[in-house]
């Protein structure tokens, strides 16, 4: 029974599990043999228990553990064949031929791109080669685009880190893209050597972007053009930093990244013009077809809006959340969201296990993840409170407060990440979010979308789209600049570490899980728990005395587990506290760092 209780969602432990064994992996690796050992071992056990329908609780976590953790392999730990250009690290210079793998990246004053690259000439050998590359071209250069196969003169250089305590790992990032050398050439070296079109329906996808790209450029634009680049298509190369930066400091930057929010409104949109086209058709309206119709329908514009946004990973989630959506009208069954976003995070792990330590990944699954959640809690509580005699004005408060409920829980939810990895925290990111989802998230995606469809029919109406969006984007982006350049917008903070990332969701978990079942028991009386014995006293020890009570008295397991995380994330509070303090304050030795900035060295000394 407890197995059957710890399942009732049977995607989200496996979920969880394949995680942690994909963490794993890339914290410890070099154990394949053990892992298909487990694999062997605890595959059996499920087998078993299928075959006599007797349930299995850790068996099936422990198989999918070390599943994740020996997909991760082929990354951390590859095995490159004898012509890999990664054998070739640190020679040169060479003619280096090959194929543009993925569609340019252009700057201010450089291009960036991933070459597939085929031979190495020198004026002494020749080697066919394979591999990626991650090219770097300074100055003007010809225009290249993905398919086409150019040479270039040039080193080849490792991937390298700055070997700075807490910095980014770059050269695990491009490891995790299969890239394992770089080089770097002026745009004069390099020569186009045949102008080839991907070809099948990702060269027509390319095409596509770079004529929505042209058509936007036609439009006479500012820097507004870059930005609704980003919107439509999901290119961010052109944003100028300083509006990356407003964008950042209002705490909406998430905006300019294709996710749930477009990918939702394109099928909305989709899914109402789809339903009233076949309610024109009796044999649809005969056979009760017309909402499947449409949803079956809506997954094509969905999926080619996806394909052309460039498919990253908040845009994977979203369309594949919004096809699970879809598909269960076939179904006839009701979707559990919770379900239908582990089932996208699970789809996604499968096929591209590295995409775990993805930014975009890790904000979008945790932002939405918080959502559900804190809307699953609140749900009971809301349907508890009478909705009947509701005016207008009731429940136009109630759609204020679920919108800004929702902004407040995936701003809290991203909270921590968002320091992790760019030391920000923006004191403003509601308010800014409630003008920014508006006027960018719906009015400027929807002439963007507008403009694309009607390229095809006329020019000249595709333009006025997107002149009239650059209108709109104009003054969105005046409102972030203005905002983020009021002085408490936002503030620098420190990184947090791994266990306080823990310490912060534990803690937010219990004191969420206890406040919303305890406004729960005082909407139903009857089901409330027992009050703390008086006198337990305020302040930390009576909070403690509290918790303890609770858990000693509290029939109900989840509220049980909550108070346990909360004494343990207040003992674990204490002890990171202690730790800093003496880093701080009790510290006796002289301690000289040297800071990697590229071109040299800097010195820290921190005196005791």
């Amino acid at each position: 029974m407890q197995a059957e209780k710890f399942y009732h969602r049977p995607v989200l432990p496996l979920t969880v599990a394949l995680m942690a064994g994909i963490a794993l992996g890339a914290a410890v690796s070099g154990f394949g043999w053990w892992a298909l050992g487990v694999i062997a071992v605890c595959g059996a056990a499920v087998a078993r228990g299928l075959l006599r329908r007797t349930p299995a609780a850790i068996s099936p976590l422990l198989l999918y553990t070390a599943l994740g953790y020996l997909s991760l392999q082929p990354w951390v730990d590859p095995r490159f064949p004898e012509d890999h250009i990664s054998r070739f690290l640190d020679t040169g210079p060479w003619r280096i031929v090959g194929v543009v793998d993925d569609r340019p990246l252009e700057f201010e004053s450089r291009t960036r791109l991933v070459l597939r690259v085929e031979r190495l000439e020198s004026e002494r050998e020749t080697h066919d080669v394979t591999g990626l590359l991650r090219v770097t071209v300074a100055d003007e250069a010809p225009v290249v685009d993905q398919g086409d196969r150019i040479s270039i003169r040039s080193r080849i250089r490792p991937i390298r880190n700055f070997n700075n305590p807490g910095g980014f790992d770059f050269k695990r990032s491009m490891a995790y893209r299969e890239i394992q050398g770089s080089a770097f050439t002026e745009g004069r070296n390099l020569s186009l050597l045949k102008k080839e079109a991907q070809a099948g329906w990702l060269g027509w996808i390319d095409r596509l972007r770079s004529a929505i790209a042209r058509l936007i450029d036609q439009a006479g634009l500012g820097s507004e053009a870059a930005v609704l680049k980003a919107l439509v298509m999901g290119d961010q190369s052109e944003i100028a930093p300083e509006i990356r930066q407003a964008f950042t400091r209002t705490g909406t930057s998430h905006i300019l990244s294709i996710s749930g929010l477009h990918i939702t409104l394109v099928a909305s949109v989709a899914f109402v013009v789809f339903r009233w086209l076949l309610s024109w058709f009796p044999p649809a309206l005969r056979h009760a077809w017309v909402r499947k119709g449409a949803a079956m329908l809506t997954l094509i514009p969905v999926t080619l809006y996806a394909l052309v946004a460039g498919f990253s990973p908040s845009t994977q989630r979203a369309l594949l959340m919004v096809s699970v959506f879809l598909l269960a009208f076939l179904a006839e069954r009701e979707t559990d969201l919770m379900n239908t976003l582990t089932t996208a995070a699970f789809c996604m792990l499968a096929v591209q296990p590295a995409s775990l330590f993805s930014i975009s990944f890790q904000l979008s699954f945790v932002a939405v993840w918080s959502i559900v959640y804190g809307l699953g809690r609140l749900k009971p509580l809301r349907s508890a409170v009478p909705s009947e005699g509701e005016g207008q004005g009731v429940k136009i408060k109630r759609g204020l407060f679920a919108f800004f409920g929702v902004s407040l829980i995936a701003t809290w939810g991203t909270l921590p990440l968002g320091m992790y990895y760019f030391n920000t925290v923006s004191f403003i990111g509601l308010a800014a979010n409630c003008v920014a989802i508006p006027l960018m998230g719906y009015i400027v995606v929807m002439l963007g979308l507008a403009g694309t469809l009607l390229a095809p029919l006329s020019v000249p109406a595709a333009v006025a789209c997107y002149q009239v969006g650059g209108w709109v984007l104009s003054i969105s982006i005046s409102l972030m600049e203005f905002m983020a350049a009021m002085p408490f917008a936002a503030a620098r903070t420190i990184s947090p570490s791994l266990a306080e990332l823990a310490l912060f969701y534990l803690l937010t978990w219990a004191l969420f899980h206890l406040a919303t079942g305890r406004a729960s028991a005082a909407a139903h009386p009857l089901s409330g728990p027992a009050s703390p014995p008086r006198g337990s006293g305020h302040g930390a020890a009576g909070c403690l005395r509290g918790a303890v009570f609770q858990m000693m008295r509290c029939e109900n397991p989840g509220r049980r587990a909550a108070v346990i995380a909360l004494i343990l994330c207040l003992i674990g509070a204490c002890a990171d506290a202690g730790y800093w303090i003496h880093q701080r304050f009790g510290r006796r030795d002289l301690r000289v760092t040297l800071l990697d900035v590229g071109q040299g060295s800097a010195v820290l000394i921190a005196f005791p």
